[in-house]
């Protein structure tokens, strides 16, 4: 009885040490350093095709997620890549646990931008219930929530969750993550 009660305790440890191992984390830090003031984007920028942040990919060009550069009515948000040629979206998901089922929802790309046109985002304004948060671009960093990403690029067309698993707001922000498969469109 004793054999089989270890053998059963060693298959659980091993399954969550799988679980674990298939959901990195990485810790997000704010551009700007609270002690110097000085500006740096290195551990702020996001590479989910890398899984790197910008100090190991060392391109300013290639990321996905950024924390912190867009601090709101006091409070810190997601932001995405934007540019012509990126069409990512982001959804909060709400409070949500890597074992809580869920229906993942299909996220529309923004649209391309028109050949010699440059793409602007959605203005920023105080209201944060505004149109700008139902855009897709930003969402407000949540302690517990799952966020949604939609990556669509020249490069690069996936889907990635991430969860909020600790958070101190102005300091830094540890996200576990995982590529998920695309959800079927519906016709």
């Amino acid at each position: 009885m004793k054999i089989i009660c270890s053998r059963i305790v060693s298959m659980i440890l091993l399954l969550a040490l799988a679980l674990n191992a298939s959901t990195p984390t990485v810790t997000l830090y704010p551009p700007i350093h609270i002690s110097d003031k000085k500006i740096s984007w290195d551990k702020s920028l996001f590479s989910f095709k890398r899984g790197m942040l910008q100090e190991m990919t060392h391109n300013t060009a290639d990321w996905d997620l950024s924390y912190g550069g867009w601090v709101i009515a006091g409070e810190d948000w997601f932001g995405l890549h934007f540019g012509p040629e990126t069409r990512s979206v982001i959804k909060d998901l709400g409070q949500l646990n890597w074992d809580t089922p869920i229906t993942i929802p299909v996220l529309q790309p923004r649209p391309p931008v028109e050949r010699g046109k440059h793409w602007h985002p959605t203005v920023v304004t105080n209201d944060p219930h505004g149109a700008w948060t139902r855009s897709g671009e930003y969402a407000k960093v949540i302690l517990g929530h799952m966020y949604l990403l939609h990556v669509k690029d020249e490069t690069a067309d996936f889907y990635v969750m991430f969860r909020v698993e600790e958070y101190e707001q102005h300091k830094r922000c540890m996200i576990s993550w995982r590529n998920i498969p695309a959800p079927a469109e519906k016709p």
